[in-house]
C-alpha cells in the first residue's frame, strides 16, 4: 500500500439534503416520544424491540409519504429512514447505560439536543458539549459525561461543583482502583489532582507491556469504541508510543468488532468501532497499513459495512482482495448473512458495489457454498431481490449452472412457492441465462429433487412447481 488512507465522506448536495429531511422526521416531537415507550430488551433478538424499531419507522415512512416532494425522491428518502432511527436507539441506549439514566428521565429536550453530522450519524462529542453547556444533567451526570468526551475546558470547572462525597467516590475510590478497566470520571480526578501516574500501576492496562498512562488510556479508549477519547489521549503519546501502539490498538479494535455482545458499560455501540479504525487508519504509515490489512483483511472489510460507511466499501474489498483471504471468506459471509435482515438500507447498493469487485476465488466460494447449504443467496433474493441480478451477472456459465440446478435452490424454490412468490423463482431462472443443455440438465435435477421429496401425498405445490418446467419449457421454444 503506497499511500495514507482518507476516510472524510463527501456526500453530493442533494444526499446531504436527504439524510437532512429524514433527520428532521426522526426529531418530530411525537417521533421522539416514542423512545420514551421503548421496551427493555432482555435479549438481544427480542421481539418487542424489532416490533418497537417497525412501529417507529413506520411513522416517520408515513411522515414521509406526505411531503410535497417529487415521488423519486421521497422514494431516495426511504433507505435513511432505519439507519438514522438506529443512530438515536443506538446512542440513548450507550448514554442511559453509562449515565445511569431510566428510559423516562432521558425526555425529548435531551433527544432534540442531539447533534447531527451532513452524512446523518451523531457526533457523539459535540451533541455531549451540548448537554453539558446547557446543564441539561445534573452535575454528577455533567462531569461524568464531560470526562467520558474528554471536554478538558468543562471537566475543570464541572469538578468544582461535584459535591465532597461525589468526589472522593471519583478520586481514590475503591470500586474504580479495583476495576479491570480505566474509567474516564476517575481517570480525569487523578488528571486533576495530577497524580495520574498512580494509575500506571492500578488494574486495567489493556496489554501487558505497557506502563504508561496515556498510552493505555489511548488503546483502551480505542477498543471501547471512544473516538472522542481516542483521539485525545492520542495527542498526549510521544512517537515512540504511537509507534508502539498504532498497529497493536487497531487489531485489537477489529477483535472486538468481532464480538457481537457488548460488553461493559463504558463500551460505545458496535459500530462506532468503525469511525475509530477509520482514524487509525489514517494516521497509519504505508508499511503499517500493509501489516493491518495482510492479518485481518475481512475483518476489515466488515466493519465497512457499517452506517455510513458503506460507500467506501468498493474501494476497502480493492484493497482486501489484494491480500490472500481465502480462510476467512465463511466468517465475513456469515456475517453479511447474519445482516441482511435487519440492515437492509445497505443490503442492495453496498453489495451491488462490493460483489462484482471480489476476487474470481471469492464468488466461486460463494458458489460452492450456497449449492452445498448456505443461506446468503436466500436471503439476498428474499430481501433485495436486485442484489441476486448482481450474483448472476458476475460469475460464470459453469457457476450459474450449478447454482440453480442443486438441491439447495431447489429448496428455495419451494419455500417461494409455498408464499406465493413465483416473480422471484422467474427471477431466478432468467437470470442464469443457462443454454439449451444447462437447462435440460436443470429439469433432470429438478424432477429427482421432486421424486425424492415426493411423500405420495396431494401437494398443492405440485401445480405450481409444473411452472418450474413449463417456463424451462417456454425459454427453449
Amino acid at each position: 500500500m503506497e499511500k495514507q488512507l482518507n476516510f472524510v465522506l463527501k456526500l453530493p448536495l442533494k444526499e446531504i439534503a436527504l439524510r437532512r429531511v429524514a433527520v428532521v422526521l426522526w426529531s418530530c416531537t411525537d417521533i421522539l416520544a416514542l423512545f420514551q415507550k421503548l421496551p427493555f430488551k432482555l435479549f438481544p433478538d427480542d421481539k418487542c424491540e424489532n416490533e418497537w424499531r417497525e412501529n417507529a419507522e413506520s411513522n416517520v415512512k408515513d411522515k414521509v409519504s406526505k411531503l410535497v416532494l417529487p415521488k423519486s425522491m421521497l422514494e431516495q428518502i426511504m433507505p435513511f429512514i432505519r439507519p438514522i432511527g438506529s443512530e438515536i436507539l443506538s446512542w440513548k441506549i450507550f448514554h442511559e447505560k453509562y449515565l445511569g439514566i431510566w428510559r423516562d428521565d432521558f425526555d425529548i429536550c435531551i433527544l432534540k439536543r442531539i447533534f447531527w453530522t451532513s452524512a446523518g450519524t451523531i457526533d457523539y462529542r459535540k451533541t455531549a458539549q451540548e448537554l453539558v453547556s446547557f446543564e441539561m444533567l445534573d452535575t454528577v451526570k455533567r462531569y461524568k459525561l464531560a470526562c467520558l468526551y474528554c471536554l478538558e475546558d468543562k471537566i475543570p470547572t464541572i469538578w468544582k461543583e461535584l459535591p465532597d462525597r461525589s468526589k472522593k467516590c471519583f478520586y481514590k475510590g475503591e470500586v474504580h482502583l479495583q476495576s479491570h478497566e480505566p474509567q474516564m470520571d476517575f481517570c480525569w480526578a487523578y488528571v486533576l489532582q495530577k497524580t495520574e501516574f498512580e494509575l500506571e500501576c492500578a488494574p486495567g492496562r489493556l496489554f501487558e507491556n505497557q506502563v504508561l498512562f496515556c498510552q493505555n488510556a489511548f488503546e483502551s479508549s480505542a477498543v471501547k469504541g471512544n473516538q472522542a477519547a481516542t483521539e485525545y489521549f492520542f495527542q498526549k503519546l510521544t512517537s515512540a508510543e504511537r509507534e508502539d501502539s498504532l498497529v497493536r490498538t487497531a487489531k485489537a479494535v477489529l477483535a472486538n468488532r468481532d464480538v457481537e455482545t457488548q460488553g461493559s458499560l463504558n463500551e460505545f455501540p458496535k459500530e462506532r468501532l468503525t469511525d475509530v479504525l477509520c482514524y487509525l487508519l489514517f494516521l497509519m504509515t504505508p508499511d503499517q497499513l500493509n501489516e493491518v490489512f495482510n492479518e485481518c483483511p475481512f475483518e476489515i472489510l466488515r466493519c465497512f459495512i457499517d452506517w455510513p460507511r458503506q460507500d467506501y466499501l468498493p474501494d476497502i474489498a480493492n484493497l482486501v482482495f489484494s491480500f490472500p483471504p481465502e480462510t476467512r471468506y465463511e466468517s465475513y459471509l456469515r456475517f453479511i448473512s447474519s445482516k441482511i435482515r435487519y440492515t437492509n438500507f445497505y443490503c442492495s447498493d453496498m453489495f451491488q458495489k462490493f460483489f462484482p469487485l471480489s476476487s474470481d476465488d471469492f464468488k466461486k466460494y460463494v458458489v460452492d457454498r450456497e449449492c452445498e447449504s448456505g443461506t446468503l443467496f436466500c436471503k439476498i433474493l428474499y430481501f433485495c431481490p436486485e442484489s441476486t441480478k448482481i450474483i448472476f451477472r458476475n460469475v460464470d456459465v459453469e457457476d450459474r449452472a450449478r447454482l440453480v440446478s442443486s438441491n439447495n435452490f431447489f429448496s428455495i424454490v419451494d419455500r417461494l412457492i409455498m408464499g406465493d412468490q413465483w416473480e422471484l423463482v422467474e427471477l431466478c431462472l432468467r437470470e442464469a441465462t443457462l443454454s439449451k443443455e444447462d437447462r435440460k440438465i436443470l429439469k433432470e435435477n429438478y424432477a429427482e429433487f421432486l421424486k425424492l421429496s415426493d411423500l405420495g401425498l396431494f401437494d398443492y405445490r405440485d401445480i405450481h412447481r409444473k411452472r418450474v418446467f413449463e417456463f424451462l419449457d417456454k425459454m427453449d421454444a
